[in-house]
């Protein structure tokens, strides 16, 4: 049997705004998932966020765009890690280099 494995990238969720937090919030649907993006939430902790196989298309550029500039950079910079999935966490890694926001 062979096991499917999906990789993902993990990252604070101070490296985005707390207003690009809110609309991945608000673009949940009733079933929990994102009505453009495939989001999953964490509850109080983050979200997950699934890498488009079109990332790099202008289409996918202009729909993550409505998530704010910063989220873009980290799905490209997930996509360009060799990473399906972005996980935004409250206690995932900041790391030097990457924008980060303040959260009160």
């Amino acid at each position: 049997m062979k096991y499917e494995i999906h990789k993902t990238l993990v990252l604070s969720t101070a490296h985005v705004s707390v207003d690009t937090l809110r609309a991945l919030g608000d673009s949940m649907n009733d079933q929990g998932t994102a009505k453009s993006l495939v989001v999953y939430s964490k509850g109080e902790y983050g979200w997950y966020v699934q890498v488009p196989e079109d990332v790099k298309d202008m289409e996918t550029h202009e729909e993550l765009l409505t998530y704010h500039m910063e989220l873009l950079r980290l799905v490209i910079m997930t996509e360009i890690e060799g990473c399906e999935w972005l996980c935004l966490d409250c206690d995932g890694p900041v790391v030097d280099g990457i924008l980060t926001f303040e959260h009160s």
